[in-house]
């Protein structure tokens, strides 16, 4: 008994203990001194200082300065963990670390940021032009002037913009208003200025000054057996060279487009089109009844150059569907899912993960994962037909816990291991809003996962979403990623919906929107016929039939860019052609061709810029470039770069090629942040009114009460336990000796 006794006291058993402990009801107020907050009413923190230490522990910092506002670096100072912070400031933050991540890290460290419910006392017009940086000759410009007003007052004002030397607007206007101009530009680099003549109280920021680079027309090469009226889209965008043979030449060519090409003509021009692609250049594949599955591209060396494959969709989950859903569950899940919205981003995913149940047949297999700092199991991987209260189970997650921190990357290992020996398409479904420590460790691991054939896809939730890492998160793992309100297309991809249907006429749907040919594309086209092919592991599948025949699908090969369009605009899919869709075609090739200066001898690539921002001067020549005062890098093969740092707003040339500088970005920003209020939430703050001091210190104290989890341990016991039933049986013994003795 003693023995077993020790051993269960080397185990440590313990249990979690909550108490409430009163905490440090103190409060640091940080207020922004930065030029932007000028318009605001000053000595704000003083006087609340003033009034708070008279209650509580008060300390006021400085925070900010000048013509730059890094709020969050400054938030990062300060934090010292289960603390209190009220910060005034119009939110704002144009420098260093992101405000969002910051506040992220203050909610895990239990550090509360409140804020202050301010208005602009001062009127000031902030002036913005926004448009294409790039466009190709006979695109027509679209610009939009923006006027933003700030402050009490409405203002008058005069508005001039200029294109070139030619006067577009000039006008008079009062607030906040958009001013949009359409024009047709000339190859070259042209230079835009607009100006306000206002009584406001900044006056830096009333010229601002940008530049459109319009390159000549592409030259791309059109193979074809046939005339096509898709050739006559084309002609309007490029400079199109139409050809019945592959020339042997194919350099002077951005991207090469072979339309409904069989493979016994494509079999000796096969190795010319891998070099060029590989080379870095855009090949189109257009299928047809003469292509792919019509004309003999399975097995075919051509067909190692395409993102598709001959053969069936779908075939590949005859066996079964597997689907591990995995639910963010960590403390940044319970704070709202964006403004004014009732709901929890939990509240969300919640119901993202029931309308994949709702959408799976009854022999598919799902199980069901959370997350924080470590996984928990909700639901084992079974056919959901042996799970009726599936969507009860899920319905009774809850936010929060007892773990600090978030690591997607654990959810996803207790997914793989759940998936490992499942036979049948195996597929990872994350609904989180992306914020995790280890990002490069969840990315890794999705990366990993599919040399066993399992696909991640990612649906983002919350106002705060990290987009980026969501995005590379599905994109290594083969997946795709979705905002909530695009979470049913996760139907087109699990769901059997349509697998039954036969139909001549078959609609189009986006099925990735988050690549350049698919982003704010409109597609109202049907088709009658689709070539039958199936996307390659690493090609991404962008536009589908309604059952999930692919139609549109790109891949990169070698340091190219091929696109797969495998349905015929000129019997299969005329709708194609029409205005309203015929921004496919060129969106196709627009990607496929990249860079459209890469064929020139000597280019010039500029971004406009900021004063005293580092900018980039990136040459692409032969040999090395020579310009007054600057040094360039060779940083690959004919590409040189150098550095510039701007010290005056307006337009600066190099060699044939113009940068606009403007004013700092402290200017722009102006007034309250309009995600203040979110942000300031994910800690568990509040927004008060300045003159409200007793709601102040009532909060403090309140939250400075903190609710602590100890560990109560229970060695001690059980070894006093073991000591004393010891101690019992040496007495008990003596006494039975010094009887026998007697």
């Amino acid at each position: 008994m003693i023995f077993s006794i020790l051993i269960i006291a080397i185990a440590s058993p313990f249990s979690l203990e909550e108490k409430t402990v009163q905490g440090d009801p103190s409060l640091t107020i940080l207020t922004d001194n930065s030029t932007s907050f000028e318009l605001f009413e000053q000595g704000i923190a003083s006087n609340l200082k003033v009034s708070l230490e008279k209650e509580i522990p008060t300390t006021l910092k400085y925070i900010a300065h000048g013509e730059e506002s890094p709020i969050g670096d400054s938030l990062l100072n300060n934090m010292r963990g289960s603390d209190n912070l009220l910060l005034i400031s119009d939110g704002n933050n144009n420098r260093g670390t992101s405000l969002g991540d910051v506040m992220m890290l203050a909610s895990s460290l239990n550090t509360t940021i409140s804020s202050l419910n301010i208005k602009p006392i001062k009127t000031d017009l902030a002036l913005i032009i926004d448009g294409p940086s790039e466009l190709i000759f006979g695109t027509e410009a679209l610009l939009y002037v923006d006027v933003k007003q700030t402050g009490p007052f409405s203002l008058d004002y005069d508005i001039q913009v200029m294109v070139d030397d030619d006067i577009v607007i000039n006008e008079k206007a009062t607030g906040t208003k958009t001013f949009e101009i359409k024009k047709m530009l000339h190859p070259g680099y042209h230079k835009i200025k607009a100006s306000i003549i206002a009584n406001d109280y900044f006056k830096q920021n009333n010229v601002y000054y940008k530049t459109i680079h319009v390159l000549p027309k592409p030259k791309i090469l059109f193979i074809s057996q046939k005339d096509v009226k898709i050739t006559k889209i084309m002609d309007t965008v490029y400079d199109v060279t139409k050809k019945s043979y592959m020339p042997r030449d194919l350099k002077p060519y951005s991207a090469v487009i072979l339309y409904n090409i069989n493979e016994n003509w494509l079999r000796t021009n096969t190795d010319i089109l891998s070099d060029y692609v590989a080379d870095g250049k855009g090949l189109v594949v257009i299928g047809g009844d003469n292509s792919f599955d019509y004309g003999s591209y399975e097995d075919s060396m051509f067909e190692t150059l395409l993102p598709v494959k001959v053969g069936l969709a779908g075939k590949e989950e005859e066996s079964g569907m597997n689907i591990i859903v995995i639910i963010d569950v960590s403390g940044t899940t319970c704070s709202a899912f964006g403004t004014k919205s009732t709901n929890t981003k939990i509240d969300v995913e919640k119901a993202v993960a029931t309308q994949i149940v709702g959408g799976l047949r009854a022999e598919d297999r799902i199980g069901v994962v959370t997350f924080d700092f470590n996984s928990h199991l909700i639901s084992f991987l079974s056919p959901i037909m042996e799970k009726p209260d599936l969507n009860y189970t899920i319905s009774t997650i809850q936010c929060g816990g007892y773990s600090a921190g978030t690591l997607v990357s654990a959810g996803l290992i207790r997914a793989e291991h759940m998936l490992r020996s499942a036979k049948g398409s195996k597929n990872i479904v994350l609904i989180s809003d992306g914020i995790t420590q280890y990002p490069k460790d969840a990315i890794a691991k999705a990366k990993s996962m599919t040399s066993q054939g399992i696909k991640t896809y990612t649906v983002g939730v919350g106002f705060d979403t990290n987009r980026q890492f969501m995005q590379d998160l599905a994109l290594k793992g083969q997946g795709v990623y979705f905002e909530p309100t695009e979470a049913q297309r996760l139907n087109i991809i699990f769901s059997r919906e349509y697998e039954e249907e036969e139909t001549d006429v078959m609609g189009l749907l986006i099925f990735d929107l988050n690549h350049f040919i698919t982003q704010n594309l409109d597609l109202s086209a049907r088709i009658t016929g689709f070539n039958q092919v199936v996307p390659k592991t690493s090609a991404r599948m962008l536009i589908t039939t309604q059952n999930t025949n692919p139609i549109v699908t790109v891949w990169r090969f070698g340091l190219g860019r091929v696109a797969a369009l495998t349905t015929d605009p000129e019997i299969w899919a005329g709708q194609l052609l029409n205005q309203d869709n015929s921004k496919l075609i060129t969106k196709i090739v627009n990607w496929a061709i990249g860079d459209p200066g890469r064929n020139r001898e000597f280019d010039v690539k500029l971004k406009d810029s900021r004063i005293n921002d580092v900018a980039e001067i990136n040459v692409i020549s032969e040999t090395e470039p020579v310009l007054e005062g600057f040094l360039f890098s060779k940083i690959t093969k004919n590409l040189y770069r150098a550095s510039f740092v701007p010290k005056t707003t307006g337009f600066h040339d190099f060699f044939d090629a113009s940068m606009a500088v403007n004013y700092k970005r402290e200017y722009e920003q102006l007034g309250i942040n309009p995600e203040l209020i979110d942000l300031v939430s994910i800690t568990n703050g509040r927004i008060f009114n300045k003159d409200n001091t007793t709601a102040i210190v009532e909060f403090i104290k309140e939250n400075s009460k903190r609710k602590k989890i100890d560990e109560k341990s229970y060695t001690w016991i059980l070894v006093l336990t073991a000591l004393s039933i010891f101690l019992i049986e040496v007495c008990i013994r003596r006494i039975m000796e010094n009887r026998k003795s007697i």
